[in-house]
């Protein structure tokens, strides 16, 4: 072999293993691994954020704040007296504005109280068929808070009733004489009165209405006595 047919194999020798070399460096730089690898931990990154959706449930014993009002809606309604099926009894003062009046007896019992009417005045007459007196007793003091003098007979009302819910006025014919007090009370000042009232002998559940601006009272008479509003089921 001549030297030009040397060197021409040589380069071709060269040539083959050149392509060879540059083949195999493009093979090895596949380009599909590195970025998957990248995102893989931003994957688990929300997975960390689970435990704040549980915090509301911190705030649940917060409802059951309300509940302390039961009790309080669970007490009786109405003050004592304020009402026909809750009146009051003897000895308690009843205020209004200018006056505060305390009943501090009845004379329910027909001879008694006929017998405090007749004495009273000689023109006062007797009670009809059917019908008796009572005489309330009781005390009336100025209690205005201006200190101006107060008059119990305008400033003062009284009735009876009973479960027929009539009621009953005092009688033009029952006179006595400290009748609801007529005379002006100086401010600070207390006096006895007294006033008769004449109802039918078959009514029950007998009370005192007492009516001095801006309040009304019911005082009952006769023991346990509680009226209904409406006269078809009131106790009898």
């Amino acid at each position: 072999m001549n030297i030009r047919s040397k060197l021409s194999v040589g380069f071709i020798v060269c040539a083959f293993a050149l392509a060879a070399c540059s083949g195999s460096a493009s093979i090895g730089l596949t380009p599909t691994d590195a970025p998957v690898s990248e995102e893989a931990p931003a994957e688990e990154a929300n997975t960390e954020e689970a435990p704040a959706e549980e915090a509301p449930a911190e705030e649940a014993p917060a409802e059951e704040a309300p509940a302390a009002d039961v009790s309080a809606e669970a007490a009786p309604i109405g003050e004592l007296g304020a009402s026909r099926s809750n009146p009051f009894t003897l000895d308690i003062p009843v205020s209004g504005s200018s006056l505060t009046i305390t009943v501090t007896e009845i004379v329910s019992d027909a001879d008694a109280a006929a017998k405090i009417v007749q004495d009273g005045f000689t023109t006062n007459g007797k009670a009809p068929e059917g019908f008796q007196y009572h005489v309330v007793r009781y005390t009336a003091t100025n209690s205005a808070t201006d200190k101006a003098p107060s008059n119990p007979w305008l400033n003062l009302t009284m009735y009876m009733t009973g479960s027929s819910l009539n009621k009953y006025a005092k009688p033009e014919d029952a006179w006595l004489p400290q009748t609801e007090c007529r005379e002006e009370i100086a401010a600070g000042v207390t006096v006895p009165c007294e006033v008769a009232f004449l109802i039918p002998i078959d009514e029950t559940n007998r009370m005192l209405i007492i009516e001095t601006y801006p309040t009304t009272a019911f005082l009952a008479i006769d023991e346990g006595a509680a009226i209904s509003a409406y006269a078809s089921t009131s106790a009898k």
